[in-house]
């Protein structure tokens, strides 16, 4: 992740801050630079996202990713339009699941951590439990990296 999304996320008081500085801390997540475009200059479309979604996309550029995961609608509205594969985490699991290399339990198990350690919309979170399995096929190729 960049440092500007560990920065979103470890805000003191908010949820799930405590799980990723501790993630952080022990190595389990990479902080990575995506600030500046490997082109040097900003693209404009940049200037419609907020810093961490910005700074990801522009880290998927610079480092040449598989795919990205992110949750914010303008993020992925942006990640749709400019055709950048991506997977929202709540779907992860589900996407695990669905290819067989977890159990249902442990599916439950890991959506409802991400639930209680994320910021999701009641939207967003019954989209992720209910979206049909066919839906998720679109993930696959995200499944070796994730697994």
């Amino acid at each position: 992740m960049t440092a500007t999304v560990l920065k979103e996320l470890t805000v003191s008081g908010r949820s799930g801050a405590t799980v990723f500085d501790q993630a952080y801390r022990s190595g389990a997540v990479q902080v990575i630079d995506g600030h500046d475009h490997p082109c040097g200059v900003e693209p404009a479309w940049a200037s419609r996202l907020d810093e961490g979604e910005r700074d990801t996309l522009l880290a998927f550029e610079k480092i040449r990713a598989a795919f990205i995961i992110i949750d914010d609608r303008r993020g992925v509205q942006c990640c749709n339009s400019r055709k950048v594969p991506h997977i929202n985490a709540l779907l992860c699991p589900r996407t695990l699941y669905a290819a067989g290399l977890i159990s249902q339990e442990r599916c439950r198990q890991a959506v409802d951590q991400l639930i209680v350690i994320g910021r999701y919309s009641s939207f967003v979170i019954e989209y992720a439990r209910q979206c049909a399995f066919d839906r998720l096929r679109a993930f696959e190729p995200a499944v070796k990296f994730i697994h």
